[in-house]
């Protein structure tokens, strides 16, 4: 004959005996059923336990009262703060104050700003000395296929033989047997991060060759253009205006008459450069060359916006373009102007020209190069129009 001593909570269960397992296994169901008293548990602060994982436990009733939270949650916050001698929701929240002064001070601070007065034009004199094609990257009188070497220089040739000795190897590889599960099913891109990992490198040097090979004037043109493929790719867009409309998008700078300078290949969303937005990003960095020259880009209205002109105009660049109406900072008395066929309208912020002018629509403009004002121009057919 054995004793055995079963505890369970507070209570102490003696059995004198032989056990079996069904003894045993009623006994701890019995043990189960024992309730434990409150004194037990000790009393967990919220700081040190901040977030509670019971589903079972309702909610508190954070929000005003008749938000369609229960009765039982709002009854016992009641109770918490007649405790604390502290009354709920009658202070507003401490985020609500600045959010809301910073919206009301960026309302009033747009609209001040701009007046319907000229200011002068910032001149960064742009040194147009050694413009042109550079003759100590050619030799004299060179052949085109010379030309053509000098930019697919040896080092990029290197870079395209590795890579198809590479392939070469992938696809006898692929072509040997393998089990289902062996690590040919697995296979992942060697940088997740950036699609365009295995082209970067000759994408980089071919560009840097192209802009040792030329140097722009001061005007320059920023605009995007899509190539033709139909293939299967990750990023590959469509474009329902564009001529191909189905294939690769490139964001590209280049002089007026088409030299490519620089650019950049659409592969996904990217990710913001602190202060930027995506937009300005992509312009500052397809211009970093060029910046603090003295340059002048033209864009389009997916590109311009007030922001991005002062931040052009503090790296010594001009911009000028079309602007889109819902752009952040635009002059209200500007775009909700109606204006009749011939009128033009204007507002200035600093060094930052706005000007919505119609013909036969309305065009809204950005500029800090020039001072806004209608011209004399003629048609085809000579006649004189403003």
């Amino acid at each position: 004959m054995s004793q055995q001593k079963l505890l369970g909570g507070s209570c102490v269960i003696n059995y004198t005996g032989p056990m079996d397992r069904k003894e045993e296994r009623r006994l701890v169901d019995l043990m189960d059923e024992v309730s434990t008293p409150e004194s037990d548990f000790e009393e967990q602060d919220e700081e040190s336990e901040p977030y509670s994982t019971d589903d079972d436990q309702l909610d508190p009733n954070y929000g005003p009262d008749g938000d369609g939270n229960s009765s039982s949650s709002s009854s016992s916050l009641k109770n918490i703060s007649q405790d604390n001698n502290e009354p709920l929701n009658n202070e507003p929240s401490l985020l609500d104050e600045p959010l809301q002064a910073s919206v009301s001070s960026n309302e009033d601070s747009s609209e001040d700003e701009w007046v319907e007065d000229v200011s002068e034009i910032p001149d960064f004199h742009f040194d147009d000395e050694g413009c042109g094609i550079q003759l100590a990257f050619i030799d004299d009188s060179p052949s085109s296929v010379d030309i053509f070497e000098k930019l697919w220089d040896d080092e990029i040739m290197d870079m395209l033989e590795t890579s198809m000795n590479k392939y070469a190897d992938l696809l006898q590889n692929s072509n040997r047997p393998h089990q289902k599960n062996s690590s040919c099913a697995y296979q992942y891109p060697v940088d997740r991060k950036d699609r365009l990992s295995k082209v970067r490198p000759l994408l980089e040097k071919l560009l840097l060759n192209y802009r040792n090979a030329f140097f722009p004037n001061e005007n320059l043109s920023l605009d995007e253009s899509l190539l033709l493929f139909r293939g299967r790719l990750s990023f590959r867009i469509y474009i329902k205006n564009k001529r191909a409309r189905y294939g690769i998008k490139f964001y590209s700078l280049c002089t007026p008459d088409g030299y490519v300078l620089n650019l950049q290949i659409y592969s996904g969303k990217g990710e913001e450069i602190q202060g930027n937005s995506k937009i300005e990003s992509l312009v500052i960095s397809l211009l970093e060359p060029y910046l603090d020259r003295g340059h002048h880009v033209f864009m389009d209205n997916f590109y311009n916006g007030l922001n991005l002109c002062k931040k052009l105009l503090k790296r010594k660049t001009h911009c000028t373009g079309t602007l889109r109406r819902n752009r952040k900072g635009n002059p209200t008395v500007v775009t909700t102007a109606k204006l009749r066929k011939g009128e033009h309208v204007w507002r200035r912020c600093k060094k930052v020209y706005v000007s919505k002018w119609k013909d036969k629509r309305e065009v809204l403009s950005i500029t800090t190069k020039y001072h806004p004002k209608l011209i004399t121009t003629q048609n085809k057919f000579g006649q004189e129009k403003s």
